[in-house]
């Protein structure tokens, strides 16, 4: 049986959009990528980015687990994949990444 579901989850620290505990949509450009293709921020399935702090609310924002469902973008037949992380002014600390096919 094929899988149907393929999601991608990353945990991260750092977790702000912006130069400090206040979100900032758009200040850094982040974007998560999985083969070249975006999943999370500008252009992506989810333009919202992997490390705007979602975990932190309404304290400090800066740790975020977030998962994607990213079936239409990294096919199940392919043995390797790359993901990138593509942060502009932002310090990302990526720690977990979770690739899960269901």
């Amino acid at each position: 049986m094929l899988a149907s579901l393929f999601k991608s989850t990353r945990i991260g620290g750092d977790g702000q959009t912006g130069t400090g505990v206040t979100p900032v949509a758009g200040w850094t450009v982040e974007q998560t990528r999985i083969n070249g293709a975006p999943i999370k921020g500008g252009g992506a399935i989810d333009p919202d980015s992997d490390w705007n702090g979602d975990d932190g609310v309404s304290l400090n924002q800066l740790w975020d687990t977030h998962t994607t469902d990213v079936s239409t973008v990294a096919p199940l037949a392919v043995a390797n994949y790359t993901v990138d992380y593509v942060s502009n002014g932002d310090c990302v600390s990526p720690s977990v990444h979770v690739l899960t096919a269901n």
